[in-house]
């Protein structure tokens, strides 16, 4: 029997389509720039390197998002949690970079006034808020009763293997996360860990260290394991721990300069500029949204406990 396709479904997918395909023209173009004839310098080796890396990246999430619009013109069942999770990563990643621009002060730049910073703010916020409140929405659109009967008599129960959407999503952002740190090992950014500054080879290990475990907890949360749900847990209260050492210990900004100093190319900030003053803000959203995975993993606890098997009847 065909299933008749709800007109949200179908503009879910068009739309996941068309920002696979401007990601795709991002991603190439993120390419171009690498074969763009100019003077060797260490700023532009790394921003190559960034170039390629983002260049990969897009093309990845494009064929996220055009494989899902495909499962979800089929009316797949497994589309809609693909489109679930991924909403919920737009939803995480646009709001809370939304909600740092309401708070994080931006240097002082000659020649532009004042007013013009604040609209420059305001055009930035929106630009990943939107996104941020189509994300939300489509959370909240595929999770109505109607939209998954649509999608079979499967629909209403847990994820794939009996797995909660919450710790899909968790588990998602800890694969991403670990691709991320992968990335930042190729860098030359320092590394920063309950207040101690790495730079060098020790940075990159630190990246490569954070990597491993991210995505060995990743995959262990999507086959539900006890020990990663649990290991999870003491991570994101280690990145809260984190944070607020680096701002309660003697000496942030001094540290926060020793770090824009160690990279091999810098903008000497304005006088009179602050660089904690513009991390702190980070610091603490980062912290408080850090405390929604572990709520969840808390919650969602028994999800992680098998059922006892039964006893073969002789």
């Amino acid at each position: 029997m065909t299933v008749r396709r709800p007109l949200g479904v179908t503009l879910a997918a068009v739309a996941a389509i068309l920002g696979s395909g401007l990601f795709i023209l991002m991603g190439l173009g993120m390419l171009y720039t690498v074969f763009v004839p100019a003077p060797q310098s260490a700023a532009l080796a790394f921003l190559r390197a960034v170039s390629v890396v983002m260049c990969f990246v897009m093309l990845g999430v494009a064929a996220w998002g055009i494989t899902t619009s495909v499962g979800l013109f089929r009316m797949r069942g497994w589309s809609r949690w693909s489109i679930l999770v991924f909403s919920a990563l737009l939803a995480f990643m646009g709001g809370s970079t939304a909600l740092m621009m309401g708070f994080i002060p931006l240097p002082p730049t000659p020649g532009v006034s004042a007013q013009a910073m604040t609209w420059i703010r305001i055009g930035v916020a929106v630009v990943y808020g939107v996104p941020a409140l189509m994300g939300a929405f489509w959370l909240y659109y595929f999770n109505t009763a109607r939209v998954r009967t649509q999608f079979g008599p499967g629909a209403f129960a847990d994820g794939p293997g009996g797995r909660p959407l919450s710790v899909s999503i968790i588990a998602w952002m800890m694969l991403v996360g670990g691709a991320i740190c992968i990335g930042g090992a190729f860098s030359p950014f320092p590394g920063m860990m309950f207040g101690l500054i790495f730079t060098g080879w020790a940075a990159r290990a630190l990246c490569l260290g954070f990597a491993a475990i991210e995505i060995w907890l990743g995959v262990g949360l999507l086959r539900l394991n006890p020990l990663s749900r649990v290991l999870a847990i003491a991570v994101f209260a280690c990145t809260i721990l984190n944070s607020a050492l680096f701002a309660v210990l003697p000496g942030h900004s001094e540290r926060l300069r020793a770090m824009i100093d160690s990279l091999p190319f810098k903008t000497p900030p304005p006088a009179g500029f602050d660089p904690f003053a513009s991390m702190a803000p980070s610091l603490i959203i980062g912290s408080l949204v850090s405390v929604i995975p572990i709520w969840f993993l808390i919650a969602r606890r028994q999800a992680f406990i098998k059922p006892p098997e039964l006893p073969v009847q002789p």
